[in-house]
Parts: C-alpha cells; structure tokens; sequence
C-alpha cells in the first residue's frame, strides 16, 4: 500500500547551506561552528551491528525490541466493571402471529416466507391494529424491532388490498353460483327421468338461495359505486361498473330460470351457463398511494426490497423508489411509467415535487415517515416539512379519502415530537420499547436489544489498530462468529483500515475473509454493491461509517466493535443495533482510551449494563495464529503484527 513519503529532516548528512550562515560571522567562527556540526553527525551515525530489521536500534542488552507498543502509555482506569456478560432472554416476541389478524392470506405466506416465521413482534402486534383502524400513529420502538413490517402490512391490506378483496368475494359469489347450479342441473336431470319431489324442492331451494344471494350483493355494488365515484377513483369505478354488470347477467340468468320452471311445469331441458372470473384490474395508472420517507439511500433500498418481496402476490401493483446517486432521467421515467408505493430520501423526493409532472400526490392515502429522529439529525427537517406541505397542498383540490400519517422513531425529543405536531392528527401513541406498553420511561434511558451482550475495552492509542487487528483475526475465524461489522468515524479511517487489512489480514488464516467498505463518499452503485456482497459473504467484515448505523438489516452480523466511540449515546445504540435484531443474539465491543472511558458512565446513566474485556484477552489469539511456532510473549506477537502492519504501508 503506497503512502506519501515523509519530507527530509535536518538530520541528514548534507552540510547547511551558506545562506543559512550569517555573513558578518568571521572565518574562526565558522570553522568552529563546522567542527561541531561535524561532531554532532560523527556520534547520530550507527554501524550495521546497531541495527535490526527495518532500521530499527537495537538496545545494547540485546533484549527483543518492542517498537514502544508497551512503553510510555498513560494508566489504564479501573472502571469496576464485570468481566462476563449474560444477555437477558428474547423479549421482542409477541406469542401472536400474523395469522391472527385480519391479513390477506398471500400476505401473511409472504410474511412467512420471508421471516422464516410467522410470530409478531412486540411493535407488530401492538402497532398494527391501529394502523389497520386508519388513525394516525407515533410509534416508538427499539432498533431491529420489526418497524418496517409494522407500516407496510397495513398499507399493501387496506390500500391495495381492497381491489384484490372485491376479487376474492366476486369468485367467492362465482363459486357459491357454481355450486347452485350443479344443484340445479341435478334436479333438471331428475325432473327429466320424472322424479318430481325431490327436484321440485332442489329447484325452489336454489331460486331463493340465489335470490338472496344476488339482491345482498345488489345492494353491496350499488354501495361500492357510489363509494368510489364519491372518492374520485378511476380504477375502482370501473371495477365497480363491472361487477353490477356480472350481477345484472346473474339477474338476467335467474329471471330465464324462474320463467323456464314455470313454462315447463317442473319439467323440461337444462339451463347452460357459462362463467368467467373478472380481475378487476389494479394497474401503474392507478396513481400513487402511499409515500414512505426514510433518511438514507441504503434504508430506502432495504424498505423497498421489502415492499416488493410483499407485493410478489399482487403483480399489478408497482412499488418505486427515489434515492439519488443515479440519473435524475431515469427516475423520471419510473415516475412516468407510474407507481403505487414510493420510497424516497427527503432531497431527491422534493426535487421531483418540484420539477417532475409524473409525481402527483392528489390521491395519496398513506404518508409514512420513518427514523423520523435521523431524518432531523441529518438536516432535513425543513424538508420534511416541505414535503408534508406539498401532500396537503395537491390533496386539497379533491379529497381522496382520509390521509393516514404514520410516524415512527427510536427516541422521542422535543424535535420529533414537533414533528408530529405538524404531519399528525389526533395520533394513538405506541410505545413498544419497553414490556407492557408502559409509557413512563425515563426520558434519557437507552434502549438495546435484551439479547445483546455489550463490552468495552480500554486499550492505548498506540495499541487500538493491533487489538482490533487481533480481535477480528480472532473472531472472524470461529464459524458461529465470523460476520462483524466496524465503527469508524471518518471517511479516510474507513478507506485506510481497509486497505491495510486487506493487505494484512488474509495471510495470517483467513482467506475466505471478505473486506469491505462504506462510507458517504462512495458511488450510490458501489454502495448497493457492498451490500449485496456483505449480505451474501459467508465470513465479512464490514469497516464503515454512521452511513450504515440506522435501519439497515444485514443478516447473520454477530459482533459490532466501535473503533472510535460515537459522538452521543444515542449512536451508541444505533450502531449496536446492527446486531442481534428481530430476537437473533449478538455482542458489541467499544474501544475506549483512557481518555474515553467517560462513554461507560453515559451508558451507566442511560440504563445499559456493559462488561470489561482485558487488553490481554484482546491479544491473546495472535499468540496462537503466529506461523513457524508460538512467540514467547504477547507482547512479541502484537510487535511482529504492528511491524508488519508498518511495513506494509512503507511499501
């Protein structure tokens, strides 16, 4: 790996130049001052025997030379905390299943499909309900909770559920139809063969069944139609049409039946029919339903794969999303072609509201923001209030039903709470961060996952790369353990690490090890790409920013090590948050110097409980992954690591 080369110093064998001699000094003077310039040099320079491998002195008592990892580094503080830690039991369970609501039956076999399961969450069982009731909602929950299923069920059942409903219940009438008239065609054969009784009764127990049956679904179409047209729905107007339609066919057919049994005097030929089943059609004209709006390119993606994977039984419903980091032309040709559910990043998402005709909100029903705290965190709360304007601007013309505004974040401050002041109306809060619903929590209390395991390690500076160096050669090599994702705070650690780790790490046993990057000032396709190779890695190690510390579901990551404490506590959470998601388990790591250590109060404070993890227990495994025998010492084997680390950046 290349570096830019350090510049000379002055201590190098060149004589300074005359200009750096005053000239008023005289000849004695001079000679005198080279004399002792000459000297000074004479005692720097050292013989071949002083030396050791890369340049380095060697000490007189020829003792092995540690590179001053383990000399002159300020105390260690005792933070009194325990050496084990032991997760508390899943708790983010509800006992409840998807089955027991009112779902679409696809949905829910989706929802299985997808989860490997059909229990709720504690946030699903609890927020679902009411957001199927049509209220507005603010949910609060912890990260990894299920969130995203919480809003998306609700809006694919009551949204675009509803055209495929009347679907189901136009086959379900065609199928009882069906059934009648096998009925009948059974008593038409017996009135033929002269069996008068048991036909009679077969017949007349038809026409009134049948009867009923089609004036109940009469009245039903006649409501559905004046529904519609009073919402200003083209499509489900045209559904409507078509199903008092088939029931004035069914009218037709029934009134031939009535009038044949009576001319024939219980007796005569069979009445033939023939059905087809209608879908009614749901299509990309149908206009846009609901908008969800996340803070990041990389939640957006996730929330819309999501979305998709749902809607694999609805095929004429199009879900879309807007992120940037791609050709504004090619997003306008999506929102040409058109869409029902859209996902977007608040800047790109106003930039067509206020440049593309194709992204009409008149007939919106759903607005759902979510990470309403990140998205404020980031800047976009003016935004966010731009784009709620403009929802309530364009629906005003004509009202497409009532707008549903669903809210949802991992902490409640006064901003997020403004922010509901402003998008909802007469919200249900739900609170599924603790058990029990209650409400009454500490306003500062931090919320991880009960499973997860939490540690942090006070190591020296100069020992923080080597220790993680050690660390993920130690757990990337166990099976159960081999996916980890590093917190860094800047752009340039995270482009450093990973080069260095790339060039050093997989010599040392871990060949399979698959390296990667994140950070905002990668391409939006190598973003995506990054994502798609972690996810798929059997052993990864993922080094990134906050770019990925919110929303983001990455499957199967066991450890997540903050290499640089955050900034508050409450990335804190965000960043573990990573791990141990949706009842899984997992374990977190914080390296602290000593002049960190006041993270673990701040954790204290906030309700978590963490454990102390040794710096001996951090450098333990490079003694046993050591090639050509065992070192004799930790600290030989972390110097040999930090040499070769150096040396791989000098070259």
């Amino acid at each position: 790996m290349k570096v830019p080369k350090a510049p000379s110093s002055w201590g190098s064998s060149e004589t300074p130049s005359k200009s750096a001699v005053s000239t008023s000094a005289s000849p004695d003077s001079l000679q005198r001052k080279k004399d002792r310039l000459k000297a000074s040099l004479k005692k720097k320079k050292k013989s071949p025997e002083d030396k050791q491998d890369g340049g380095r002195p060697k000490p007189a008592d020829n003792k092995p030379f540690y590179a001053s990892l383990f000399s002159h580094n300020p105390e260690v503080p005792e933070l009194g905390l325990p050496e084990t830690s032991e997760p508390s039991q899943p708790d983010v369970f509800s006992g409840e299943n998807f089955s027991d609501l009112q779902l679409h039956p696809h949905l829910v076999a989706n929802v299985t499909k997808a989860l490997g399961g059909a229990e709720m969450t504690r946030v699903q069982q609890r927020a679902l309900p009411v957001v199927l009731a049509g209220g507005d909602c603010l949910v609060r929950s912890q990260t990894g909770s299920g969130k995203t299923l919480a809003y998306l069920l609700p809006v694919i059942q009551v949204d675009f559920g509803t055209a495929v409903a009347l679907l189901f219940a136009i086959s379900a009438l065609l199928w009882i139809a069906l059934i009648m008239s096998v009925l009948m065609l059974i008593a038409s054969a017996l009135l033929i063969y002269g069996v008068q009784t048991a036909s009679e009764c077969l017949v007349l127990t038809w026409m009134i069944l049948h009867g009923i049956m089609l004036t109940l679904s009469t009245i039903g179409n006649l409501y559905q139609l004046i529904a519609t047209i009073s919402n200003g729905f083209a499509v489900p107007i045209v559904l409507a049409v078509l199903s008092l339609l088939w029931v004035g066919v069914q009218w037709y057919w029934y009134a031939v039946v009535v009038f044949f049994y009576r001319s024939m005097g219980s007796a005569g030929e069979p009445a033939r029919k023939g059905l087809q089943a209608i879908e009614p059609p749901v299509t990309r004209e149908s206009g846009l339903y609901a908008l969800i709006v996340v803070p990041t390119r990389e939640l957006a993606l996730q929330t819309y794969n999501c979305a998709a994977q749902l809607m694999k039984a609805f095929v004429r419903l199009v879900p879309g999303y807007l992120t940037g980091g791609e050709k504004t032309l090619a997003e306008k040709r999506r929102l040409r072609r058109g869409l029902n559910l859209l996902v977007a990043t608040p800047g790109r998402l106003l930039a067509h509201i206020a440049s593309s005709r194709n992204l009409r909100l008149g007939a919106l029903r759903w607005l759902v923001l979510d990470e309403a705290d990140l998205l404020l965190d980031m800047g976009y709360e003016k935004h966010v209030r731009s784009i709620v304007e403009a929802v309530l601007e364009q629906r005003a013309p004509r009202t497409s039903g009532p707008l549903q505004t669903v809210l949802l974040s991992a902490t409640l401050d006064d901003r997020v709470q403004k922010l509901a002041g402003l998008s909802l109306t007469d919200p249900t809060f739900i609170d599924a961060s603790s058990d029990g619903g209650d409400t009454s929590r500490p306003e500062g209390e931090l919320v991880t996952p009960g499973q997860l395991r939490q540690f942090v390690a006070v190591v020296p500076a100069k020992l923080r790369m080597v220790a993680l160096a050690s660390f993920v050669l130690w757990k990337c090599s166990t099976r159960d353990e081999s996916k980890m994702i590093v917190f860094m705070n800047t752009n340039d650690m995270v482009d450093y690490h990973c080069a260095l780790f790339g060039a050093c790490l997989p010599g040392r046993g871990l060949t399979d090890l698959k390296i990667c990057k994140l950070h905002g000032n990668m391409p939006q396709t190598d973003r995506t790409g990054v994502f798609t190779e972690f996810r798929k890695a059997r052993s990864g190690l993922l080094i990134c920013t906050d770019v990925a510390a919110r929303g983001v579901d990455l499957p199967h990551v066991h450890w997540i090590v903050q290499y640089t404490p955050p900034c508050r506590s409450a990335d804190y959470v965000h960043r573990v948050g990573r791990t141990a998601r949706a009842g899984g388990t997992g374990a977190a790591l914080a390296l602290l110097t000593p002049a960190e250590t006041g993270l673990v109060e701040l954790l204290r404070e906030g309700g978590l409980s963490v454990s102390d993890m040794s710096l001996e227990t951090l450098l333990s495994p490079l003694a046993a992954s050591r090639a050509g025998g065992r070192p004799t010492s930790l600290e030989e084997a972390a110097t040999q690591l930090q040499l070769h680390m150096e040396e791989t950046v000098a070259h």
